[in-house]
């Protein structure tokens, strides 16, 4: 690594270029992510499945459950608001992830369509 330096009586006249994303760029990237959502809750809901298909049991996995694995056993956010937390809890893990995703890709989907209409 150098380092520059310019003399006191000289001005440095470049200034550091930030590179921003295109619209079209952002927008690939909230479509992957609302794929890799859906395919997460699709995910969950194969390794309910088979787990199921192992044991018998159907392991519950709520939106509670995934929020202490991702989190280390964290409170989700809004912990202190209880009919929130009663939604959360009784809501599974594969039904969150999967909405989520579908309303990200039809709010992609959206403005893709806005896009070509300019």
């Amino acid at each position: 690594m150098t380092i520059t330096t310019t003399p006191k009586n000289q001005t440095k006249t470049s200034s550091p270029k930030i590179v921003w994303l295109t619209g079209e760029q952002v927008l690939g990237i909230a479509f992957l992510a609302s794929v890799l959502l859906v395919m997460s809750g699709a995910g969950v809901f194969v390794y309910q499945c088979f787990k199921w298909l192992k044991t018998g049991l159907w392991e519950q996995m709520s939106f509670v459950d995934g929020w202490a694995i991702l989190f280390h056993k964290t409170a989700p956010p809004l912990a202190d608001w209880t009919g929130i937390l009663t939604m959360e809890s009784h809501m599974p893990m594969s039904v969150f992830l999967i909405g989520a995703g579908m309303v990200t890709l039809l709010l992609t989907l959206y403005l893709l369509e806005l896009g070509e209409q300019k």
